[in-house]
């Protein structure tokens, strides 16, 4: 097993992450935040 210590988020990758969040935002207030923070539990849980 191969255990990951950093992940490397490129400009590119924040600037769709945050899109994403608008995105959500948009379709429903705070769900926006949800999916960032869902994302950001996922990545430390590696």
């Amino acid at each position: 097993m191969i255990e990951i210590k950093d992940v490397l988020v490129i400009k590119e990758a924040v600037f769709d992450l945050d899109d994403g969040k608008v995105f959500y935002e948009q379709k429903r207030p705070g769900v926006g935040n949800y999916f960032l923070d869902s994302l950001i539990t996922d990545l430390n849980l590696w």
